[in-house]
């Protein structure tokens, strides 16, 4: 295909800048999945806690009142 210099160069830098934005869509993706992830580990370590603290204060609890 024939095509003037000037148009070769234009068209490189058009598919480079799509290029680069087609990774940073994909960055932005998978920083949106490692975040969801994140943040449902912590509501599952906060849950985990909630729930040995509570076990904690019953067995405190029933061994203050002798069961």
């Amino acid at each position: 295909m024939l095509m003037p210099l000037s148009e070769k160069i234009r068209l490189f830098f058009r598919l480079h800048l799509l290029k680069l934005f087609l990774m940073l869509l994909k960055k932005d993706k998978t920083t949106l999945v490692l975040n969801k992830m994140n943040q449902s580990h912590r509501v599952s370590v906060y849950l985990s806690k909630q729930i040995k603290s509570k076990s904690e204060h019953m067995l405190f609890k029933n061994l203050k009142s002798g069961r």
